[in-house]
């Protein structure tokens, strides 16, 4: 009566143990995936309403600004002279964090930007590499464990 809880305990303790190494192996993997992502690359929303019409309702997901020198996130709109929007950009840029208004008076175009420096600035609803690489392995916990049983 005493051998099978003893078996039943140490077979749970070496699933445990596989559990943990699994566990131990995902932070180590993405403890070095990370770094090579997200080291000195600026991770931005980019798009353009003249080529994507929700580009400003529905922004596309951040990705990194492949230009070493765009330190920047930017949303940018266009007014004609009439103060009606015709465009939206966002993207990537060298322009120093702020905000502006420009007025080209050769087409009586005004440019209104707004920078920022934080990955995914620009995207409302932006989830970071960092907040992923943290949730994973939660997310792989529960689902071994549910699975599992």
């Amino acid at each position: 009566m005493c051998s099978k809880p003893r078996k039943s305990f140490i077979r749970v303790l070496k699933e445990v143990q596989k559990f943990g190494v699994f566990i131990g192996l995902t932070w180590i993997i993405l403890g070095f995936i990370h770094p090579f992502v997200s080291a000195g690359t600026l991770l931005c929303s980019k798009c353009d309403s003249t080529e994507e019409p929700n580009c400003q309702t529905n922004p596309p997901v951040a990705s990194p600004c492949l230009e070493s020198s765009r330190v920047n996130c930017m949303e940018a709109k266009e007014y004609d002279k009439n103060g009606r929007q015709i465009k939206f950009i966002r993207g990537c840029t060298t322009v120093a964090a702020g905000e502006a208004c420009i007025n080209r008076g050769i087409d009586n175009i005004t440019l209104c930007y707004k920078t920022c420096g934080t990955d995914g600035c620009n995207v409302a609803s932006y989830i970071s590499f960092c907040s992923i690489s943290i949730l994973l392995p939660v997310l792989l916990t529960i689902l071994l464990v549910w699975f599992h049983h």
